[in-house]
C-alpha cells in the first residue's frame, strides 16, 4: 500500500512554491519570454493580448487553488502537494483506455478527434457518476457545517471515493448523450469503448491496492494474501470488527453492543483474559495525532472499547504492526477486468453485429463482479438481504447485457461501418439478413 507516492514540498529554498511563490513567479517569467519572443516574431500586439487571459487563470489557480489541495500535518503545518497513487493510476488507465479506443478506432475508420471528443464526455461522465455513487453511500462522511465546506470535500476526489459501478452508469450514460447529441450509433459505440473501460478498469485496482480501498476479508487459509500497514482501511476495519483483537464478534439486538463468540489464542483479546460470552461495547478507533509520522504513511490510530463494563485503550503501540492477512480483491479485479478486456479485444474483429461487444463486455463483468464481492468485506448487505448494493448492481448490469445481446441478434449483420472525421454514422458497404 502506498497512498502517497511523494509530495511536492510547500517551500523551495525557503520560499513557498504556490500561493504567491515560485510557481507563480515562474509564469511571470514565461509571460515576458512569450512577450519577448512575440516581438522577434513580429506579432501583433492583439494576439499577445488575447492570450492573457489564460496567463490570469493559471495565475489564479496556481494562488489560490493548489494551495487548498497541501497537506497539513498536526501542528497545522503546510507539507506540500500529495501525489496519490490512487490519482495517478486513475490518470494513466484513462490514457490507456483512450489510447486503446484510438488504435482500434482507427481500424474502423473513426477520426481520432471523434475518440477524444468521447473520451473527454466519457472522463466528465464517469468521474460524476463514480462520486455522486459514493457520496449517495457515505453522505455520513461528507455532511459538513456550511455547504462551502461540503462541497469542496465531495470535490476531494483524488483522495479516493470513487465507486466503479458509478463510473460505469456515469460513462454509459455519456456515451449516449454523446450518441444522440452527434446523430452517432450507440451500439457501435459500446462495442469500442467497452475493452477500453476494461483495461482502465484494470489498471485503476492497482491504485485501488495502492489506496487500502475495495480491500478483502481476512484470508484464513493458505491463499494468497497481503498485508497492510498500520491505520490503513482494512487494518481501522479489521479493527472495528475486533478481529485484529483477535475476537469474533456478533452484534447485539441493541446494536450497541457485542458478544464475543470466540477469542483466537496468543491474540490480544486472549493475554487480556476475555473469554467467548463476554459482552462488549462502546469500541471506538480514533486517530492518534500527537504521534508525527511520514505524512506519506498512514495514520496512527488507537482503540477504546469496554469488555463486561470495564474500560480498555490501546495505543498504536499496543497494537499489531499490520493488518491480519487480507484476501488481495483488488489485484483479482485487476486480473479479471484485464483478462476479460482481452478476451472482447480478441472477439472484436470476429462478431459481425453491433452490441455483442457491448452485451457481452456488460453481462461477463457483472458475473465476474457479483463473484469477486464474496471475497470483499467493505460492504455490507443491503435491502435486508446479504447482497451488497455492488451485486444488485451486477444483477441489473447482467439484465442490461443479455438485453442488448438480444437486440444484437435480431439485428442484421454487416461489414462494419465506419464514424468518419465529421462524426456521421456511413452506412455499412454491405448488409446481409440472418436469423
Amino acid at each position: 500500500m502506498r497512498s502517497i507516492l511523494f509530495i511536492i514540498p510547500h517551500e523551495l529554498l525557503g520560499f513557498p512554491l504556490f500561493g504567491l511563490g515560485w510557481v507563480v513567479f515562474g509564469l511571470v517569467l514565461a509571460l515576458i519570454a512569450r512577450w519577448i519572443w512575440g516581438k522577434a516574431n513580429q506579432e501583433k500586439t492583439e494576439s499577445f493580448l488575447a492570450s492573457l487571459p489564460t496567463w490570469g487563470i493559471l495565475g489564479l489557480v496556481v494562488m489560490f487553488l493548489f494551495p487548498r489541495f497541501e497537506m497539513i500535518d498536526a501542528m497545522g503545518n503546510a507539507v506540500g502537494i500529495p501525489i496519490r497513487g490512487y490519482g495517478v493510476m486513475l490518470l494513466l488507465g484513462l490514457v490507456s483506455g483512450i489510447g486503446l479506443a484510438m488504435y482500434r478506432g482507427s481500424s474502423l475508420g473513426i477520426h481520432v478527434d471523434t475518440i477524444i471528443a468521447l473520451a473527454f464526455w466519457i472522463f466528465c461522465g464517469g468521474i460524476l457518476g463514480a462520486r455522486a455513487f459514493y457520496v449517495i453511500q457515505k453522505w455520513d462522511e461528507f455532511a459538513q457545517p456550511t455547504m462551502a465546506a461540503t462541497l469542496w470535500k465531495i470535490l476531494q476526489f483524488t483522495e479516493g471515493g470513487l465507486v466503479v459501478f458509478g463510473g460505469l452508469i456515469g460513462a454509459l450514460i455519456a456515451v449516449g448523450l454523446f450518441a444522440h447529441l452527434r446523430k452517432l450509433p450507440w451500439l457501435p459505440l459500446g462495442d469500442l469503448i467497452v475493452p477500453s473501460f476494461l483495461v482502465g478498469q484494470s489498471i485503476g485496482r492497482i491504485g485501488c491496492l495502492l489506496n487500502g480501498c475495495c480491500f478483502g476479508g481476512v484470508c484464513d487459509t493458505n491463499l494468497p494474501a497481503v498485508y497492510f500497514p498500520h491505520g490503513s482501511p482494512p487494518y481501522a476495519h479489521q479493527l472495528i470488527d475486533g478481529e485484529l483483537l483477535g475476537m469474533k464478534l456478533t452484534v447485539q439486538p441493541n446494536k450497541r453492543s457485542w458478544k464475543i463468540d470466540k477469542v483466537a489464542e496468543e491474540s490480544i483479546a486472549a493475554k487480556m483474559g476475555w473469554q467467548s460470552g463476554s459482552l462488549v461495547s462502546d469500541l471506538n478507533v480514533g486517530l492518534v495525532t500527537a504521534i508525527r509520522r511520514d505524512p506519506t504513511l498512514p495514520p496512527m490510530i488507537g482503540v477504546d472499547l469496554k469488555v463486561d463494563g470495564v474500560q480498555y485503550s490501546f495505543g498504536p503501540k499496543e497494537l499489531p504492526t499490520n493488518s491480519l492477512p487480507t484476501v488481495p480483491a483488488q489485484i483479482y479485479s485487476a486480473i479479471d477486468a484485464g483478462l476479460l478486456a482481452m478476451v472482447l479485444w480478441w472477439l472484436f474483429p470476429l462478431v459481425n453485429r453491433d452490441g455483442i461487444i457491448f452485451g457481452m463486455g456488460l453481462a461477463l463483468h457483472g458475473v465476474s463482479r457479483f463473484l469477486l464481492e464474496m471475497v470483499r468485506s467493505d460492504e455490507g448487505g443491503q435491502f435486508g438481504t446479504d447482497l451488497t448494493i455492488s451485486q444488485w448492481i451486477s444483477l441489473g448490469m447482467i439484465l442490461v447485457g443479455c438485453l442488448i445481446l438480444a437486440r444484437a441478434y435480431r439485428s442484421p449483420t454487416w461489414n462494419r461501418p465506419l464514424l468518419g472525421r465529421s462524426g456521421t454514422f456511413s452506412p455499412a458497404t454491405s448488409s446481409t439478413p440472418q436469423n
